[in-house]
Parts: C-alpha cells; sequence; structure tokens
C-alpha cells in the first residue's frame, strides 16, 4: 500500500485529539507566527525566522526595520520548520487557513534560498573567492550557499546546516506539489522555488569529483548518522521534485554506504550496527557494535529514513530501506521499560538516569550520547513540538506498517507517550550546532 506524507500528517490515531493531525495542527502556530511577513529597511527579512526579539535568525540581529547584524552569522538551517508550516496546512486542508499555512512556507523557503548564490552582507561579498581566496572555490557559486555562517570552510562549509534546511524546504516543496494547493499561483512559486533549489544539488554534484571537495569530505568525517542521511535524503528529494535521476542514483549510493555492513575506507566503525544502532558519534576505537546509539537521533535517523521510503517505487531497494526501518525501531524500543521497575532481560539500567515516560514505565537515555530526556509531564493535548514530536515519529511508524513487523500496537503506544508527556533535547556538553530533534 502506498504511503505518503500528505495523507500521514491528516490522520487522526487512535485517540484523534492527540493524534497527529492534531499535533501539527496545533504546534505548527508558533512556527508560523516566527516566520516574518516584514520586507521593511536595508535587509528584507520577508520569510526569516524570528527569535523571541523579533530579529532574523537565518541573518542573526536583523531586524524587520532593517538594521544591520549582530555577530555577522548566516544560518540557513534555522528556517527548518519550513516542513512543520507546511504539513499544517496539508493537515488543514484547501481553505484560507490550509492557504495560509502553505504561502507561508512558501515565503520562508524563498527567503533562506536567498541566499544561495553569492551577496553582499555589510560591506562584504560573500562568494566562491571569500570561501577560497587562492583560485576561488573549484565548485559551482551557485547554490553554494556562500554566506552561511559567512563563508568558514571549517566543518565541510556547514555542509549539514545548509541541507537540513534544503531537505526540510523540498520535503515541503513535494508535499504542496502533490496536494491539492497545487495550482494557480502557488502552482508558480512552488515551480520557481524548485529551480532555485535544484541549483543547490547542482553545486553539490559538481563536488563529488575529488577528496577535497565538501561532498566527499562530508561523508567521510561526519560522526553523525542523521547527518549522512539529511544530506542524501534531501539530495533524493530535489532529484524527484526536478526529474533528474543522476540527483537520485547519487542519493542512493550514499544511503547504501551508510547501511554497508563494511568500515567506509578512513573511518573506524561502520555507521549501522548489526544490531540497528543508526550511530551517532561513531566510536573512534573500534567497529564496537553496540556504541553510539542515541534515544532522540535514533528518532531523527527513523523519521529520515521514513521520508525517503515513501519517495521509493516498491522493489528490492526499497525493502532494503524497509528493513533498516525495523530493525531501528526494534533498537529504539530496547530503551522501553513496561512493568513496574524490573529490570528486562538483555537490557542494562542505570537507575540514577532513569527518567519516567509513561505510568509504570521508564525511559533510559543512560548510555544515549547525545540526548536526554526530561522527565515526565502528564498532559492529554499536544502541547509543543519538542514535547510531541517523540509520540508523533512513534506514530509513523505504525502508520508505514512497523507495527505488523514486530507486532506491536505502536500507534496505542504513541498515545501513552503523549500523555505522558516527555521532551526531548541535548545534553549539556553536546556542543554541536545541529538541534534537529
Amino acid at each position: 500500500m502506498t504511503k505518503s506524507w500528505n495523507e500521514f500528517v491528516t490522520l487522526d490515531g487512535p485517540t484523534p485529539a492527540i493524534g497527529p493531525k492534531a499535533i501539527y495542527t496545533n504546534d505548527a502556530v508558533p512556527f508560523f507566527t516566527k516566520f516574518s511577513t516584514a520586507s521593511m529597511g536595508a535587509v528584507p527579512v520577508a520569510g526569516h525566522f524570528l527569535d523571541d526579539t523579533e530579529k532574523s535568525q537565518l541573518e542573526k540581529g536583523v531586524s524587520a526595520v532593517g538594521v544591520g547584524t549582530d555577530n555577522r552569522k548566516v544560518d540557513v538551517s534555522k528556517q527548518k520548520q519550513v516542513s512543520t508550516v507546511a504539513c499544517n496546512g496539508i493537515a488543514q486542508g484547501v481553505g484560507v487557513t490550509g492557504q495560509a499555512y502553505v504561502d507561508r512556507a512558501l515565503l520562508a523557503i524563498r527567503g533562506g534560498l536567498a541566499y544561495r548564490n553569492s551577496m553582499t552582507i555589510a560591506g562584504v561579498i560573500y562568494d566562491e573567492a571569500y570561501i577560497e581566496p587562492v583560485g576561488g572555490d573549484p565548485y559551482l557559486p551557485d547554490g553554494a550557499f556562500p554566506a552561511h555562517k559567512f563563508g568558514t570552510s571549517d566543518s565541510n562549509h556547514k555542509l549539514h546546516n545548509k541541507m537540513m534546511f534544503c531537505e526540510h524546504a523540498a520535503h515541503a516543496l513535494r508535499m504542496i506539489k502533490d496536494s491539492a494547493f497545487y495550482t494557480g499561483a502557488t502552482a508558480t512559486e512552488v515551480d520557481a522555488l524548485v529551480v532555485q533549489i535544484g541549483e543547490v544539488a547542482a553545486w553539490l554534484i559538481a563536488a563529488v569529483s575529488g577528496t577535497d571537495d565538501d561532498f566527499y569530505k562530508f561523508y567521510r568525517n561526519t560522526e553523525n548518522c542523521n547527518q549522512l542521511f539529511r544530506v542524501a535524503v534531501g539530495l533524493h528529494e530535489i532529484g524527484l521534485l526536478t526529474g533528474n535521476a543522476t540527483y537520485v542514483s547519487t542519493a542512493q549510493t550514499r544511503m547504501e554506504e551508510i547501511f554497508s555492513a563494511t568500515v567506509q575506507p578512513g573511518q573506524t566503525s561502520r555507521h549501522v550496527s548489526p544490531g540497528g544502532i543508526f550511530k551517532e558519534k561513531r566510536d573512534t576505537q573500534g567497529d564496537v557494535v553496540e556504541a553510539g546509539f542515541d534515544i532522540g537521533y535514533q528518532t531523527v535517523s527513523l523519521e529520515i529514513l521514513s521520508t525517503y521510503w515513501m519517495s521509493l517505487s516498491p522493489g528490492t531497494w526499497a525493502d532494503t530501506v524497509f528493513g533498516f526501518i525495523v530493525r531501528g525501531v526494534a533498537r529504539w524500543l530496547q530503551v522501553m521499560r513496561f512493568g513496574s521497575g524490573e529490570k528486562r532481560r538483555g537490557f542494562n539500567r542505570v537507575a540514577s538516569r532513569l527518567r519516567p515516560i509513561i505510568p509504570g514505565g521508564l525511559l533510559d537515555d543512560a548510555n544515549s550520547t547525545r540526548t536526554r530526556v526530561t522527565a515526565y509531564v502528564p498532559s492529554s493535548v499536544p502541547v509543543d513540538w519538542d514535547r510531541d514530536v517523540l509520540g508523533l515519529r512513534v506514530h509513523m511508524w505504525h502508520y508505514l506498517g512497523v507495527s505488523d513487523e514486530l507486532n506491536l500496537p505502536l500507534d496505542q503506544f504513541a498515545d501513552r507517550i503523549m500523555l505522558a508527556g516527555p521532551s526531548i533535547g541535548h545534553r549539556s556538553d553536546d556542543n554541536s550546532d545541529d538541534d534537529d530533534l
């Protein structure tokens, strides 16, 4: 049976008031209001995601009256919630409210993609020459987001942060294009943005031939599986939007590398363990199969894989991807304790780090590499995205059919998570700028 995000976001679940549609309808509201509609002053901020002081988080410090920047920092990843806003529009359906959310998502995508090419900020020209003063950047300037982090070349030009936004944007564009909203002015805007985001993929593909380019280095140096998935799936989704088979096939090659049972050149560990761990902060002490599990980012990786799988044609490759989803969910469920505190066979627990998640049960984040789980706060309605996204992802696994594979009622379990109200977040010692939980 065909599965799609457009269908998933309209589902009620066993308890409609806390199901997927309710979560998107409720929790996307703050993101909708945070994306600015202002275009005043010297620096337009239309579509920029704003902080609590109503200044741009995309271009730090820029306000609706165009007052420069505070710390000369551009971070396009701050636009990532474009997909959540689009999901609200799809969930609401065609009408005044749904159209408003779709329009705001498209405005935010345009605002982020405006930074994909060379531009001048505070009198500085950010282009390929700025990134590489000697000879210029050897790859295409268009699509490279040269002003991101103001052109610094550390951490592979922050490729993950750029593609975090682009994957979410491509995801939103695909949803809107596959919906009843895709007509008239909305269709015209979607088509224009598809051309723009296609430039990003063109730049990325141009930088795959040597050992010193961003794309190659990223897949050799990155330790976090969710980031590897995000870049590959983003490229895949742009390939679907633009009809470019090369983007799709290149993305699959990268996915096959991540899934590989062998250690990749220059690395010390597989990305995915035989037991279904999508490793975060891969160990540097050899191929220890149970190392690298993270209770939060395991669910991020599974969400990205689910998005990928829903876009694949039936066949051997789709079956392979689905197998990894089932394996990853099964491994994540091992951190659940459903009893009244007793240890389950084969589960290692550290009592001081256990926090309640459901009445009579616990979620163990003791061995989590990057994520902590808060104590639960019982609630019967969606509260906010950070808290509710965990239950939403469990609903997604059920929707894909994982419940049948594992013989578990994951939709009912998702409801219990929602009623318990846990949140997942970065550990205080995690200095990563990846905030994609």
